[in-house]
């Protein structure tokens, strides 16, 4: 019997180019101003475009990484094949590809740009806060998680440890993104046999 077509890669195409018709729409239009609708369209296209090619890349790579682990029984296994050196720079290519593809995200779909502000609202703390934020591409916070763990499975656990401070620093108003981006850099800490610095992540985590 064959197999259905995968519903959800159909879907995600189909998004992806009625949006792109829309914007033919607006050709005249600056992508980078930020209006409710260029913000709309940037999260769209980084999410269905950029990230999902870079989180392709990255699900190969950490596929090769799980398959190569071959632990040696005769010394302490570690919990993640990653800190296993039979592993390492096995998934280096496929990482520096999602890398890659990341970093155009950032360079061409990020919105840091503030909108026009809307005086009669600046006692609206909700909208005063959505004033403020560094980023206003709602799937940017994504893009850097996923540099972060790419850099992470690369072995680059210094170029790892600093993305994921980024993100704790710039994106300050998501609790749980942070918390996230934290253990996540305690992690490329460890790697790096920084201990005292992991288990001070770890214990304000903790508090």
């Amino acid at each position: 019997m064959r197999s259905l077509p995968n519903v959800e890669k159909l879907k995600r195409k189909l998004i992806y180019f009625l949006l792109l018709s829309v914007a033919l729409l607006f050709v005249g239009c600056d992508m980078k101003k930020n209006t409710a609708f260029n913000r709309k369209y940037q999260s769209i296209n980084t999410r269905y475009n950029v990230y999902y090619n870079a989180n392709e890349s990255f699900k190969k790579g950490y596929k090769k990484l799980e398959e190569s682990f071959s632990p040696d029984y005769s010394h302490i296994i570690p919990v993640f094949a990653v800190s296993d050196p039979s592993t390492e720079g096995v998934a280096k290519g496929d990482m520096t590809r999602t890398v890659e593809k990341c970093e155009l995200a950032v360079q061409e779909r990020s919105m840091q740009k503030k909108p026009k502000k809307k005086y009669e609202k600046m006692r609206d703390p909700a909208y005063v806060a959505f004033y403020n934020q560094e980023e206003f591409n709602t799937y940017m916070d994504e893009v850097w998680m996923l540099m972060g763990q790419a850099k992470f499975y690369s072995n680059d656990y210094l170029a790892a440890s600093a993305t994921f401070t980024y993100v704790i620093k710039h994106f300050s108003g998501d609790d749980k993104l942070v918390l996230q981006a934290s253990i996540w850099k305690a992690r490329a800490l460890k790697e790096l046999g920084w201990f005292y610095e992991a288990e001070e992540i770890m214990n304000k985590i903790e508090e």
